[in-house]
């Protein structure tokens, strides 16, 4: 593992493309080292779909407490969401349906299974693309701008692209994931998270909505290619409670705060229910869904719950597992190698350079 190689990376790109700074962490056999350039270490960012992670552990906090089962209807909270049936294929018209061979389930939601979502197939000509994307249902670094029952009542008037738990489509079934969550557990997503993940692993600054004094600690947003400013450093809109507390999106974070995440995915005692951590590490897809998740995820991953998981040598190892966020932020850990890396930015995926930035960084934190 090279901390110095990843600050002459670090540099290099702010000095020849378009990013304004990264914090990042490295943890090798105990020792846990923390360098920023541009940014201050102690900086707040928007984590996008590492939100995916700390839902995912929610979930598997609440089934361990009876609260529910993984192999539970979803109907049961979510009675928006039944009666819907299937596209006959995935371009066909959105009357072209065949009826669902049995309900959606909790399990469905963690692997991305609900039927609804986002695939590299779409191409722009399918209808139920142009309609996903008209009604403001497609995938995005925020979570949809509209309350939980509206969102429900769009997505349950639509129909399905695949059989439940027979596909694999990215996002959505994350977002209905988390208003599941909090209509099952009686309580918003920030205060369930505080009171079985985020509270327990000591994450205090890891939630939906900013107070003002932290909000100078928040660096401007930029995306696109090249990059241009999205959302402004101190955004007031981050002190706005948002409409949907995203099961897929929208938690602030920092790196004090990922490092005890990271570290928990390593095996430190956190206070989690036993055996959190190793099912999601698991690669759960059906054999019906591996096909569709290869053609969005890195070749030789699977996916667990929340995370992506190794399931070929990736970095010279098959125990990695994590998941990063379009707005340019990465957690794996390594928990044989005792390794793990987090990298923040606020440059979306979408610019060029990001991907060869990532890429290079777990080259040299493996």
């Amino acid at each position: 593992m090279s901390t110095e190689g990843v600050r002459e990376l670090i540099e290099r790109t702010a000095r020849e493309q378009t990013l304004p700074g990264a914090v990042w962490v490295t943890i090798r056999e105990g020792r846990t080292a923390v360098d920023a350039v541009g940014h201050e270490p102690d900086s707040v960012f928007r984590i996008a779909s590492l939100t995916k992670p700390l839902v995912a552990m929610l979930t598997l906090c609440l089934a361990d407490r009876g609260v529910l089962a993984l192999d539970d209807r979803i109907d049961r909270w979510l009675p928006e969401l039944s009666g819907r049936r299937v596209l006959r294929a995935l371009g066909s018209d959105l009357d072209d349906t065949v009826p669902v061979r049995r309900a959606l389930t909790v399990h469905d939601l963690l692997t991305m299974g609900m039927g609804f979502g986002w695939h590299p197939a779409f191409d722009g000509s399918q209808p139920l693309q142009r309609a996903i994307t008209d009604h403001g249902l497609g995938p995005s670094a925020f979570a949809p701008a509209m309350d939980p029952a509206t969102w429900l009542e769009q997505v349950g008037a639509l129909p399905m692209i695949h059989q439940p738990g027979e596909g694999w489509l990215y996002d959505s079934s994350h977002t209905a994931l988390g208003i599941l969550l909090e209509r099952t557990g009686g309580a918003d997503l920030d205060a369930l998270l505080a009171e079985h993940v985020t509270g327990p692993l000591g994450m205090g600054e890891t939630t939906y909505t900013l107070d003002e004094r932290t909000l100078p600690r928040l660096p401007a947003l930029l995306t696109g290619d090249p990059p241009t400013i999205e959302r402004p450093a101190g955004d007031p809109e981050a002190n706005i409670t948002p409409a949907i507390r995203g099961g897929a999106t929208g938690l602030f974070s920092t790196a004090a705060d990922l490092t005890r995440l990271a570290l928990a995915f390593l095996g430190e005692d956190t206070g989690l229910p036993g055996g959190v951590i190793d099912a999601m590490r698991q690669d759960h897809r059906a054999p019906g869904q591996r096909a569709m998740s290869e053609l969005f995820l890195e070749p030789g991953t699977g996916w667990g719950y929340g995370v992506s998981v190794d399931v070929r040598p990736r970095y010279g190892s098959t125990d990695r597992f994590g998941w990063s966020g379009g707005t340019g932020t990465t957690l794996f850990a390594d928990p044989r190698r005792r390794t793990a890396g987090i990298l923040l930015t606020q440059v979306g995926f979408d610019a060029e350079f990001m991907s060869p930035l990532l890429k290079r960084f777990w080259q040299l934190t493996a």
